[in-house]
């Protein structure tokens, strides 16, 4: 069975002054590179209580995608996307230096690939990766948070989650050479209809797991995307953090060209033309607080 892989995403500043969230895709069309490294999507929240949070994620996304674009055929995946992921660590631990503030500068990290029905993901900081498989939601990851540290180290989950510090984080890029890095000990295999979620804090503190799990019932990712937006900010809390999620869709196309399988980006030629340029000439295309369909973009990667 081929698959095709139905992507989207939304990134909504919240009640916050700044747009700290930051995602981006690597190129859903170049077959040839799909071939060995397959396609990935990143999405960092960068941590306000720290110096320069909006630049730290817009770093890591870019650095993640340069790095692990320029994969060779030769490379393991969990190899190359270890190195990347201690890239961009040092990358943004660089910048704090830069600025004058070593070690408050960081955000969170939260990375899927998938190449021939496999499933790899990594993740820094609390930014979360989900599975919904046969409308079962599951957390694949771990949050790098005290509350967790503590309940590894003996304590009950109530007593853990009751400490004042209990969100605190633990590990985040930029943290150095203590980074704690939360993977998958074996690829996972993807069936047809599983849909995976990427998301910021701001979009689980927001919904409950029923509630996330119930909108990622959506056949439409892109819908689906939007709806987890309109249902947390329909709450409307007080201070609502900045939301960012992205969603991907695995579904059965007998028609998909590429061997493994077809996403389906045809954008009409005068958007593509307009951001290819854009892309050219800033090397960056930066989206906040808005709504965004990747499916009728270039494939061109992009963040912010």
């Amino acid at each position: 069975m081929i698959m095709q892989i139905k992507q989207g995403c939304n990134s909504h500043i919240g009640r916050r002054q700044n747009q700290q969230d930051s995602f981006g895709f690597s190129d859903f069309e170049d077959e040839s590179f799909i071939s060995h490294g397959g396609v990935m999507a990143v999405v960092c929240d960068g941590m306000g209580g720290l110096e320069k949070g909006e630049e730290a994620s817009i770093l890591a996304v870019k650095t993640i995608l340069d790095f692990y674009m320029s994969k060779k055929p030769n490379q393991s995946i969990t190899d190359i996307l270890d190195k990347a992921v201690l890239l961009a660590n040092d990358k943004v631990v660089e910048e704090g230096i830069d600025i004058g503030a070593p070690g408050n500068v960081g955000t969170t990290l939260a990375i899927i690939v998938i190449h021939e029905h496999k499933l790899f993901w990594r993740t820094v900081g609390d930014s979360r990766i989900y599975l919904q498989r046969d409308m079962k939601l599951k957390q694949l990851n771990v949050d790098h948070t005290y509350g967790n540290e503590l309940v590894q180290k003996g304590f009950s989950h109530e007593e853990a989650f009751q400490h004042i510090d209990c969100n605190a984080l633990v590990s985040f890029i930029g943290v150095g050479d203590t980074i704690q890095i939360d993977r998958n000990t074996s690829s996972i295999s993807l069936k047809i209809n599983d849909v995976i979620l990427l998301c910021t804090d701001g979009v689980y503190n927001s919904l409950s797991t029923e509630e996330i799990s119930d909108i990622l019932l959506i056949p439409d990712a892109m819908k689906t995307a939007k709806e987890l937006q309109n249902k947390a900010l329909d709450k409307q809390f007080l201070h609502q953090d900045n939301l960012t999620s992205i969603v991907l869709r695995i579904e059965s196309n007998s028609y998909a060209s590429n061997k493994f399988f077809s996403c389906k980006v045809r954008p009409p030629y005068i958007i593509s033309l307009v951001f290819t340029i854009i892309l050219y000439l800033s090397n960056a295309v930066y989206l906040g607080g808005i709504n965004i369909d990747v499916t009728k973009l270039p494939s061109l990667f992009f963040w912010k």
